[in-house]
């Protein structure tokens, strides 16, 4: 834990004030669970806008992870909402580091997989459908890296967006 403080200097001598208010270097998690409310979407991507703030992402950078994040959720929400019933609900987890900003998207509808869990019907070893449109639509965004995973047998996507400075060599 850190404290914030400021020099200024004044006539002929140098006085310092200490912020009483102790701040965090930590880095930071926040959860919400939401419905298919495009309201919502949009304090999703205050949130996400302020863990890029807090990393030093650029207002361009921000603005990407923020399209992204709610493109991604729509997409998501469309999926799970192909029968025409608007009653999903999504976990989105927003976290920030050092060096990057991770968004988690989960669906908490267990009958529509987006993640690279095999939809009911589809060849073995084929992505579910809801995971290739997911990820052709992040391929157009301002994200690093996109990762799929399956925790407690629920699909996440994960969007990553590193601080310019620290992004990964690309491989070849």
């Amino acid at each position: 834990m850190s404290t914030g403080f400021t020099i200024v200097r004044t006539a002929a001598k140098l006085a310092t004030f200490v912020s009483l208010i102790p701040m965090s270097a930590d880095p930071t998690r926040v959860e919400v669970v939401l419905h298919d409310d495009s309201r919502l979407l949009a304090a999703v991507d205050a949130i996400v806008v302020f863990a890029g703030q807090r990393v030093g992402l650029t207002e361009r950078e921000q603005a990407g992870l923020a399209a992204a994040t709610s493109e991604t959720c729509a997409e998501v929400f469309s999926i799970a909402n192909h029968n025409g019933d608007r009653g999903s609900t999504l976990r989105v987890v927003v976290s920030d580091f050092s060096n990057r900003v991770e968004v988690a998207i989960e669906s908490l509808d267990s009958e529509h997989p987006t993640g690279p869990s095999h939809a009911a019907g589809s060849k073995a070893g084929a992505p579910s459908e809801a995971y290739v449109s997911v990820k052709a639509a992040l391929q157009r965004s301002d994200v690093d890296r996109v990762q799929h995973e399956v925790y407690n047998h629920r699909p996440w996507t994960i969007l990553i967006k590193y601080l310019a400075a620290q992004r990964p060599k690309q491989q070849v």
